[in-house]
C-alpha cells in the first residue's frame, strides 16, 4: 500500500507538470493568434486541446490528493489499479484496439490510394509509426521480463 501511496504522490507531481505545460500552451497559442491574425478563433482547436488537458490534469490532481487524505477512496483506487481482473481486461482491450487500429489504417491507406495519394501516404506513415512503437515496446518488455 505504501508503494501505491508513493505512486499517487509521483502522479500528482507529473500532473502538475502537465498543468504547467498546458497553461503555457494556452497562453502561447492565444498570444500567437493575436500577433499573427488578430483573431482568437484561428487556433481554437489547439487551445481547446490544451484546455481539456489542463482540466483533466487538475481533476486527477484533486482526486489523488483526496485519495491520499481519505482512506476509503485510497483503498478503492488501490483495488481498482491492482486488481488482476481489471489488468487482464485492460490488456485484452488494448490488444484488440491495437489490431483494429492497424487494420483500419491499412484499409484506409488502400482505399485512399485511389482517392488521394497524400492521404494514403500519411495513413501508411501513421501505421508504420504505430508498428515501430509496438515492436519497440514489445522488445522492451520481453527484455525486461
Amino acid at each position: 500500500m505504501e508503494e501505491f501511496r508513493n505512486k499517487l504522490q509521483k502522479d500528482i507531481k507529473t500532473y502538475w507538470l502537465l498543468t504547467a505545460v498546458s497553461a503555457v500552451g494556452i497562453i502561447a497559442v492565444v498570444c500567437i493568434s493575436f500577433i499573427t491574425d488578430g483573431v482568437w478563433n484561428s487556433n481554437s482547436t489547439i487551445t481547446a486541446f490544451f484546455a481539456v488537458l489542463l482540466g483533466m490534469s487538475l481533476f486527477y490532481i484533486r482526486r489523488n490528493k483526496t485519495a491520499l487524505n481519505d482512506e476509503h477512496l485510497f483503498k478503492h483506487l488501490y483495488i481498482q489499479n491492482s486488481d488482476e481482473r481489471n489488468v487482464q481486461i485492460m490488456m485484452k482491450a488494448s490488444k484488440t484496439s491495437f489490431i483494429i487500429s492497424v487494420l483500419g489504417f491499412s484499409l484506409g491507406s488502400i482505399i485512399f490510394t485511389y482517392i488521394n495519394e497524400t492521404i494514403s501516404s500519411v495513413l501508411s506513415c501513421c501505421m508504420a509509426f504505430i508498428m515501430i512503437v509496438y515492436l519497440s515496446v514489445t522488445f522492451y518488455y520481453n527484455k525486461k521480463m
